[in-house]
């Protein structure tokens, strides 16, 4: 299901980028309005929005000052990776929380901070495919603007019928055990896609690793995990590339 029609963003981004971005997100059903950091000006338009979603290759300081005495409760998302220190200001302002947080917490505050954009998977709380879909070309495209690697996961769930799958537990040992950064969406019924900014495969794989323990401990030891791992560029250069080779490698696993 995608977004409410009253669901509204605003983007912030450069005159020259905000095409594609908007185009990206309209793709979703969200109603967006685009501005550059120049013409955000006060409260009132944040205030009017469900949504802040600000370009990472506005990354300078000034920009994020001005989010972040703007913000107020507006739940901010960045469409790149680490964010700077004025933007880990600005979602910790927004109500994103602090990385010293339990996993119970981590649940229900993402459940809050999120509630009514249609983002989430109801049941694991992890993003959505259809909000995956949107974000991974943007992700890619940055990773290759900024010269990066980029490592994709596919995790697949055996060991129990797609519907017995406990996918609130799943959904919190996937976020626990990967940065606040990386995104971690529900792919299909049986499938979770991990996309981890600025990583390359050899570290991919450590992730990989801890993420099968995690989901292969008690309570849920009867579930198995296989992982595919592939990583821009080395693995491919577009995202059908990636996808495809993601998959053969899961296929292997």
């Amino acid at each position: 299901m995608g977004p409410a029609a009253s669901t509204t963003v605003l983007l912030i981004a450069a005159a020259e980028r905000q095409r594609a971005l908007a185009q990206h997100l309209t793709a979703l059903g969200y109603d967006v309005t685009a501005v550059t950091p120049a013409q955000l000006t006060d409260a009132a338009q944040l205030a009017a929005a469900d949504l802040l979603v600000v370009d990472d290759a506005l990354a300078a300081d000034e920009v994020w000052a001005r989010i972040w005495r703007l913000a107020a409760d507006t739940p901010v998302v960045t469409l790149g990776g680490d964010p700077g220190p004025w933007a880990q200001a600005a979602l910790a302002h927004s109500g994103a929380g602090t990385p010293a947080q339990s996993a119970t917490d981590l649940l229900e505050e993402r459940a809050r901070h999120w509630h009514g954009l249609n983002v989430l998977d109801p049941a694991s709380l992890l993003f959505t495919r259809r909000y995956c879909d949107a974000i991974l070309p943007l992700e890619l495209e940055r990773a290759r603007r900024v010269h990066q690697p980029l490592s994709l996961l596919l995790l697949q769930l055996v060991g129990m019928p797609a519907e017995a799958l406990p996918w609130p537990t799943i959904g919190q040992r996937l976020l626990a055990s990967v940065r606040r950064t990386d995104l971690v969406a529900r792919f299909d019924r049986h499938q979770a896609l991990i996309l981890l900014p600025a990583t390359e495969s050899t570290l991919a794989r450590i992730v990989a690793a801890r993420l099968k323990q995690a989901l292969t401990t008690p309570p849920i030891a009867a579930l198995d995990a296989r992982i595919g791992v592939a990583a821009f560029p080395q693995h491919g250069l577009t995202l059908e590339e990636l996808l495809a080779e993601v998959q053969h490698a899961l296929d292997l696993s």
